[in-house]
């Protein structure tokens, strides 16, 4: 596509506001490249590996939230249900039996069960449920970056002499980790191809009030790191090498939001209210009625309760509904 084609996409408007600056691509693993690899190697070096990838991530996210001891309370929630996931033993062990079962590399084996759990997730007709998938991709993919040799934080594709002000992150997902990260920077905005309107990462950028727009499908492939960007994250429009007139246009509206913050029309107690979640320790796993995918089981309404070695609610408490035979129709409703 040529770098001067002017162009406009469309996503969901996640958080408001308006930035204009340069594109910059993150450079995290995709997970739907990746091969079977038969191993050469013995299998229990490669299960080896696999337990040392997770441990470097427990240790990454430790690590995060100590840094995030003064941040506002859903920071640390979204990182405790990451280290959750993490530790679950649908992640945590299961991967081991593939390795072990079908002689194959850590991240293939990864990679399979991830795809378990996330048409599980996806087969829910709740919305917030099924975007809980988003987490599962985001927690394996920062494995595999282990795996492979690119851990931390994600990395920018930027040009020499570019202030982080002027930059906007394309990226194919972000997880809640990275955009905690943009605490210890200053980017103008970030746009993403998946991510939905409840997803973690979408419930960051509205407390850290940074213009966003997810869902946009293909824009780390259309967009070149370096061109003009301009991103609408109250209409959910990114503009691509915009002409000077559109230029113009935005230059003037984002001076006109910013003499009349908050942008977005929501006032900071406002978007802190929608966006606060907190995470706490519930009954233990063997109490609950049935096992779901990630051992999940049902909140009250408009909660969804989550299990690793125990269940864990955004709710201050967990009431299980026992009414209905499927699982899918109890989360709906709950």
């Amino acid at each position: 596509m040529s770098s001067n084609m002017s162009f406009t996409l469309h996503g969901l408007p996640v958080s408001g506001g308006i930035a204009i600056g340069q594109g910059a691509s993150d450079v995290a693993r995709d997970t739907r490249g990746l091969a079977p690899g038969h191993l050469a190697a013995p299998v229990d070096r490669e299960v080896a590996r696999f337990e040392v990838a997770l441990e470097r991530v427990r240790e990454e996210f430790a690590s995060l939230k100590e840094r995030m001891q003064h941040a506002p309370g859903e920071f640390g929630a979204f990182i405790d249900l990451h280290t959750m996931i993490l530790a679950d033993p649908e992640l945590a062990e299961t991967p081991k039996q593939l390795i072990r079962e079908r002689r194959c590399n850590a991240e293939w084996a990864l990679v399979q069960q991830m795809e378990v759990l996330v048409g599980q997730f996806e087969s829910f007709e709740d919305q917030y449920l099924r975007e809980r998938s988003y987490d599962v991709r985001q927690v394996v993919e920062r494995v595999i970056k282990e795996l492979v040799g690119q851990p931390g934080r994600m990395a920018m594709r930027t040009g020499k002499g570019v202030k982080e002000e002027d930059l906007i992150v394309v990226a194919h997902d972000l997880s809640p980790a990275d955009v905690i990260a943009y605490k210890e920077h200053h980017f103008a905005a970030f746009v993403t191809d998946v991510g939905g309107s409840t997803s973690h990462t979408a419930i960051l950028a509205r407390s850290l009030r940074i213009p966003a727009v997810l869902g946009l499908h293909n824009a780390r492939q259309l967009i070149r790191d370096k061109e003009n960007l301009i991103v609408d994250g109250t209409r959910g429009v990114l503009i691509v090498n915009p002409d000077p007139r559109i230029l113009d246009e935005y230059r003037l509206r984002k001076v006109r939001s910013s003499s009349n913050a908050p942008s977005s029309g929501v006032s900071r107690r406002q978007s802190r209210r929608r966006s606060t979640v907190s995470i706490s320790r519930c009954m233990p796993i063997s109490s609950c009625p049935e096992t779901l995918p990630m051992r999940s089981m049902v909140a009250p309404k408009g909660s969804a309760c989550f299990a690793a070695s125990s269940c864990f609610s955004t709710a201050a408490t967990c009431r299980p509904k026992t009414n209905s035979s499927r699982p899918t129709e109890r989360w709906s409703r709950a």
